[in-house]
């Protein structure tokens, strides 16, 4: 009887051991996901450093990549979630899709709230988070990405031009080719494609 029971209470003890490994796990999982999904990846980083630093005052000298009037800006009608935009902009080198943090708060019920620098309580940090899964729609197609989401676009585009900026994430997702030559951008789903003509630059 005393055989019985100590190895039945170390078989309880195996299978509580494993139990609770087994748990860890899934726990350690599921923070890696999830720190991974909320924070900026180094790439990410590296690739927009000031976009993701501070939010820039209006009065700043900043220069951004997509200004207005310029030929070479890939701007496309479409529909992102609920909301139709008439310019969202395409920077073919951009590891991110960006959304502004009063765009997103639009098209979503529950919305993002600012988030504080946690190095500066005091003061409100570009980055606010990412949103999963938003829908796309351009033309007839759909297409499902993910956006980072900041409280303000000022280091990446001119001042009223759009609240969005759809990377190299979105060009994947949509086949997205660019013929300068031609200044066409098509977008392909299955045998069917949509095609913008951009303005080309007048030569005087």
């Amino acid at each position: 009887m005393t055989n019985q029971s100590s190895d039945s209470e170390i078989f309880y003890l195996e299978e509580r051991i494993k139990e609770l490994e087994l748990r860890t796990q899934i726990r350690n999982n599921f923070e890696e996901e999830l720190f991974k999904n909320s924070f900026p990846t180094e790439k990410e980083l590296a690739y927009h450093k000031e976009l993701l630093g501070e939010p820039q005052p209006p009065f700043s000298t900043i220069k951004p990549k997509i200004r207005r009037g310029d030929p070479w800006s890939l701007k496309i009608p479409c529909v992102i979630g609920t909301v139709y935009t008439g310019h969202a902009y395409i920077d073919l080198q951009s590891p991110i899709n960006i959304m502004s943090h009063a765009y997103y708060n639009i098209i979503k019920e529950n919305p993002f709230q600012a988030r504080r620098d946690p190095y500066q309580p005091y003061r409100f940090c570009n980055f606010v988070g990412r949103a999963k899964n938003m829908h796309i729609f351009i033309g007839c197609f759909v297409y499902v990405v993910d956006f980072m989401i900041l409280e303000d676009l000022g280091s990446i585009i001119d001042s009223g031009l759009s609240e969005v900026v759809l990377g190299k994430p979105f060009a994947q997702t949509s086949k997205l080719t660019y013929d300068k030559s031609l200044g066409l951008i098509r977008f392909a789903q299955k045998d069917n494609e949509v095609v913008f003509r951009m303005p080309k630059e007048q030569k005087n």
